[in-house]
């Protein structure tokens, strides 16, 4: 089921009544598109707890931290993202976070070949 915006709940309400509609079969689909998501929202406030329980277990530090948030957010990261996250930190230092988080399992990385110039990392679903 889509998104709809506050304009588009207004029309639906208005061609409702304009058309003389049964407002029941609207209701169930605005019910049914709250329920849903109102459970991505419970996902995904789940999922910064579990992130924030995994910083402080794995004693990672704050560039970390926001690279898993990003990755919960976006589903994938590169060194360009990172970068772009932490403007003023050496492209070496993110490497080595990078590699910490996928060292210990926090993260995978999508790589063709291991210089790949356009390797991307996920979250690694298992430990969330």
């Amino acid at each position: 089921m889509g998104k709809i915006g506050l304009s588009g709940l207004s029309a639906a309400l208005q061609n409702v009544r304009e058309n003389d509609l049964e407002l029941t079969g609207w209701l169930e689909y605005f019910v049914a598109g709250l329920a849903t998501q109102l459970n991505e929202v419970e996902i995904r406030g789940k999922s910064a707890l579990q992130i924030d329980i995994l910083a402080k277990k794995h004693h990672l530090n704050e560039r970390q931290n926001k690279a898993l948030r990003y990755l919960l957010q976006h589903e994938s990261l590169n060194i360009q993202d990172y970068e772009e996250l932490c403007p003023n930190v050496s492209r070496r230092t993110l490497q080595r976070d990078l590699q910490d988080l996928r060292e210990q399992a926090l993260i995978r990385e999508m790589a063709q070949t291991p210089t790949d110039p356009d390797q991307t990392y996920t979250l690694n679903l298992l430990k969330l």
